[in-house]
């Protein structure tokens, strides 16, 4: 890409050749003016006027003209002057070394530690009374389970449970069956739920009601036992794995109306 010297040198190059070509121009010009100002007039005969031409037809497209060459490369520029070196930095001073310090003080040899016991003299307390401090290692009693103090204990904070026991198991009956709840000594509840095949009447059939296994209704005279979960009616047809009914008592036959013993009239 040309800069602004490039082309300022370009225009230095090419400013003698054009102003020798526009001097000569101007010298052609200024002679033909002279020899037309040093002409001698002659007094002409006047001429007839002319008869109005016809309109010339419009002219062909003119050719498209030469590209022009291409200009001369610029004279290259001057190299700029090398600048002045720098100052040499000052070297920088060496630091003392810090002073060592004091040697600490000797810590003071700790007290010995109270000797183990035995596995077999170790007691475990049948409760734990949280009024009370327990120092660390201690086995107790407590909610069904075995539990160690950890560290000196402050109420219920200190203890840990080693050995999850049954601090308590509840039963609770439901319409088809019962369930199971027992609470561990950390307080965790498991919970088991038992069905049992339980016959339960409803009533005369409800249209629109879901029934479950086991339920038994009346419907059309007849007695009806429900083999799983269904909203069908007993006599439906379904295209369930598992009949939803299955009849259990048919419906008896109407009795005959009584006859009319003798001398009784109609």
């Amino acid at each position: 890409m040309l800069t602004r010297d490039d082309i300022a040198a370009l225009v230095r190059g090419l400013l003698p050749s054009v102003m020798d070509y526009a001097n000569g121009l101007v010298d052609t010009i200024t002679a033909r003016v002279k020899a037309l100002e040093e002409r001698q007039p002659e007094r002409g005969i006047d001429g007839k006027d002319g008869i109005d031409g016809r309109d010339g037809k419009d002219g062909d497209a003119g050719r498209d003209g030469v590209d022009g060459k291409d200009g001369i490369n610029g004279i290259d520029g001057t190299h700029g002057g090398d600048g002045e070196n720098g100052h040499d930095g000052v070297d920088a001073k060496d630091g003392r070394d810090g002073r060592d310090g004091r040697d600490g003080i000797d810590g003071k040899d700790g007290r010995d530690g109270i000797d183990g016991r035995d596995a077999s003299d170790l007691d475990v307390l049948p409760a734990i009374d949280f009024g009370k401090v327990y120092g660390r290692g201690t086995l107790a009693s407590h909610r069904g389970g075995l539990w160690r103090a950890f560290t000196n204990t402050d109420g219920e904070r200190g203890w840990a449970c080693i050995v999850d026991g049954v601090d308590g198991i509840a039963i609770e009956a439901e319409e088809r069956g019962f369930v199971i709840s027992i609470t561990r000594s950390t307080c965790a509840v498991q919970t088991f739920r038992c069905a049992l095949p339980v016959l339960i009447y409803c009533g005369v059939y409800e249209y629109g009601r879901r029934y479950d296994a086991g339920d038994v209704v009346t419907f059309g005279g007849s007695l009806w036992h429900c083999n799983a979960a269904t909203g069908a009616k007993p006599d439906e047809h379904t295209d369930d794995a598992v009949k939803p009914w299955t009849l259990a008592v048919k419906r008896g036959r109407d009795g005959k109306d009584a006859r009319l013993s003798q001398g009784e009239h109609a």
